[in-house]
C-alpha cells in the first residue's frame, strides 16, 4: 500500500494545485489537465475521477488480501484550506493510514 500511495501522490498533488488556483475542488476530472491515471507496476491503477475524487484499484492478480480492492481519496476544501479523506472503498482499514497522505 505504502509503495502505491506514493506513486498516487502525483495525481493528489495535481488536484490540490487546482485547489490552490481556482479556490474550489474541480468538478470534472477534465478540469485538472495530465491527471488523468497513474499506473503502479502491476499493483494498482489510480484514475482521477469528478469531484477531485482519486480512485485506487489494487489489481485484481495481486496475491492476499489487496486484491481487487479499491480506496477513494476526497478532497475536502474549508475556506483556504483542504485536506483529504480516505475512508471509502473496499480496502480493508488495517491497511490504510490513519491520515491519508502520511505512508
Amino acid at each position: 500500500v505504502y509503495k502505491t500511495m506514493r506513486k498516487v501522490n502525483s495525481l493528489r498533488l495535481e488536484v490540490q494545485e487546482h485547489i490552490v488556483k481556482t479556490t474550489c475542488i474541480p468538478a470534472l476530472a477534465s478540469e485538472v489537465p495530465g491527471a488523468v491515471s497513474v499506473n503502479v507496476q502491476d499493483t494498482a491503477i489510480a484514475r482521477l475521477k469528478n469531484n477531485g475524487v482519486i480512485l485506487v484499484r489494487f489489481d485484481q492478480s495481486l496475491d492476499g488480501p489487496l486484491a481487487g480492492t479499491t480506496i477513494e481519496l476526497t478532497p475536502t476544501v474549508k475556506g483556504k484550506t483542504w485536506s483529504w479523506q480516505c475512508d471509502r472503498g473496499t480496502l480493508p482499514s488495517k491497511y490504510r493510514s490513519s491520515r491519508c497522505w502520511i505512508y
